[in-house]
């Protein structure tokens, strides 16, 4: 659960851990639903992945935020932030950066779980990971995971770059032919009807 009590204000939780040899910080907050933007236009944004439609987590598979989230008011938002110098020259290659994604959405996937067993609802960070290949690209009609894929915050129309601005006072950076990002993100949540439950204590 960490150390320390987080401030809806945007205090950040840092701390520093290995991920097959790339350094990351780990940022977490807890935010009002009320603060987080969302809407079908940033859900449209998806349009443009190779992974749109193929997978259960995805558009237009995934649900809208509100009727995700329910009741709940509150949002536990985890946000794992590598430096590029930690995954050196790869980083400029799409296929690296696909595989780093996965492997860094893999380490939150693995905490997000921690709480789904725990009745949380979650969302997590790009495309599902539980099952390669997804039950939707061999053409089955439903997800094989009993509890349903994890939804990333964008599929579901999260504005993330604005959500990690509120919660951390950091900038999402992103990748381009002639840009290269300093740091590459992987955002989550867990969502409750209660703040103190999502506290770390």
């Amino acid at each position: 659960m960490g150390n320390g009590h987080l401030k809806e204000t945007g205090e950040k939780h840092p701390s520093t851990r290995i991920l097959e040899n790339p350094v990351y910080e780990r940022l977490e907050n807890v935010v009002s639903l009320t603060r987080i933007d969302h809407g079908e236009g940033y859900k449209r944004l998806c349009e443009a992945c190779p992974e749109h439609g193929k997978r259960f987590s995805c558009p237009p598979h995934s649900p809208s935020f509100p009727l995700y989230v329910g009741s709940a008011q509150w949002a536990r938002v985890i946000c794992l932030r590598f430096e590029r110098k930690h995954f050196g020259q790869l980083a400029s290659a799409d296929a690296y950066l696909t595989d780093f994604f996965r492997k860094a959405g893999k380490k939150l996937t693995d905490e997000l779980l921690v709480y789904r067993k725990m009745g949380y609802v979650i969302a997590g960070s790009g495309p599902c990971l539980l099952c390669e290949p997804c039950a939707a690209e061999i053409g089955r009609a439903h997800c094989s995971e009993p509890d349903g894929p994890i939804y990333s915050l964008e599929s579901m129309g999260v504005n993330v770059a604005d959500l990690c601005k509120k919660a951390f006072d950091i900038d999402l950076e992103w990748h381009s032919e002639d840009r290269q990002e300093g740091h590459v993100c992987v955002v989550g949540a867990v969502f409750s009807e209660g703040f103190a439950e999502l506290v770390p204590h």
